[in-house]
């Protein structure tokens, strides 16, 4: 072969490898990628419900580097930035929004909390919420923020924290968790904000499509041998009746693989119960409540609806921490909370093709919680 063939020959291999990597792109896998997780996770495209976005007029505030600088200002009495002092004005309006007792929650989680839950305490009921997203570590998390001397500046009337069912038993039942040490300025270098599919996705080669491209070819031959399963991490059921919204999907059923964890794992509900009294000995010392949110897991919230279980037992976990006592914190069951909510046949509570909550199941809980904050 010439030189000259061998080119043409190049080329026109990589021209149908690209050719055929974008129409598939666009044509195929961009639409369940630029869906929620289990879509991309599962490599599958799902109809989209008809329950839509809540519309909340006033919102929480996010912890971030703001935040801290905002509280630094408060302390000195001034504000500098790169160009100099702030005006009495701004400066006014800052330590109005981060005076010591300002916010009346501070809601501290994982992927759940930062789904916007706080919204309808703010917006339904006017109090003012602050979410901290830091590790994910609930409990660790509320230590660094007592160590750094922020929760003392902002001074909450209550903390909720919040943990997927799936994670507690890892994060909170391992062994007795020890306060860390930690500064402000480590605190604020852990401040996390994730990456969006949509940042990812953008572009005519967005730099995720071939790997995406080929994950979905993998998963097409992973459903042929395992036909419960869509991929190594998304399992697909049935429901008995219909509880989504989704046209012409009402009654399927998507879950995170994570979800059955619980069949080779033992909880230690005396293990997670000490570790939350201890925090709330912390904070009732500082006349904060700890409210304790873990959010049920999709398969165990759904599991009496599903048609073929497969023999697998019920997830004990919500059973278990319903009976260890005492608590000296508020727990907050949203199992059985929203578990009425199916009872009623409400539709939607969880996304279809989401491991997460909709803003009506983040709503049904967020009601609860509020008879214990309201006077």
């Amino acid at each position: 072969m010439t030189a000259k063939k061998y080119v043409i020959s190049l080329i026109s291999i990589l021209y149908i490898f690209f050719a055929v990597n974008l129409s598939l792109w666009y044509c195929c896998t961009k639409k369940f990628f630029t869906q929620r997780d289990l879509n991309r996770l599962g490599s599958y495209y799902t109809t989209s419900d008809l329950t839509g976005l809540a519309n909340y007029q006033r919102h929480h505030e996010e912890f971030t580097a703001e935040t801290i600088r905002n509280l630094d200002a408060i302390k000195l009495g001034s504000y500098h930035t790169s160009t100099g002092l702030i005006g009495s004005a701004d400066y006014q309006r800052n330590h109005e929004k981060f005076t010591p007792g300002t916010f009346d929650i501070i809601t501290i989680g994982d992927s759940f909390s930062q789904g916007g839950y706080q919204d309808y305490f703010t917006d339904k009921l006017g109090m003012k919420v602050l979410n901290i997203n830091m590790t994910g570590h609930c409990l660790n998390d509320i230590y660094k923020l007592i160590s750094s001397g922020i929760i003392d500046e902002l001074k909450p009337k209550a903390i909720i924290l919040e943990s997927v069912e799936r994670s507690v038993q890892n994060r909170l039942g391992m062994t007795e968790i020890i306060p860390v040490k930690i500064s402000r300025e480590e605190v604020l270098r852990r401040i996390s904000r994730p990456q969006t599919s949509e940042n990812i996705s953008r572009g005519i080669f967005p730099p995720i499509m071939m790997k995406t491209n080929i994950k979905f070819l993998r998963d097409i031959f992973y459903r042929i041998i395992n036909p419960e399963q869509l991929s190594p991490k998304v399992y697909i059921n049935q429901l008995a009746q219909y509880l989504f919204t989704n046209p012409g999907q009402e009654n399927l059923f998507m879950h995170y693989h994570e979800d059955l964890n619980y069949l080779s794992q033992t909880h230690n509900p005396e293990m997670i119960n000490r570790n939350l009294n201890n925090a709330a000995k912390l904070l009732a010392e500082k006349n904060i409540t700890l409210f304790f949110m873990p959010c049920a897991d999709k398969y165990d919230l759904y599991y009496t609806y599903l048609k073929d279980k497969h023999g697998r037992p019920e997830n004990p976990f919500f059973d278990e921490m319903r009976r260890v006592q005492p608590k000296n914190y508020i727990f907050i069951d949203t199992k059985a909370i929203l578990r009425k909510a199916l009872e009623r046949g409400e539709k939607d509570i969880y996304y279809l093709n989401d491991t997460h909550w909709s803003w009506k199941g983040m709503e049904r809980v967020s009601e609860e919680i509020a008879k214990y904050l309201l006077p």
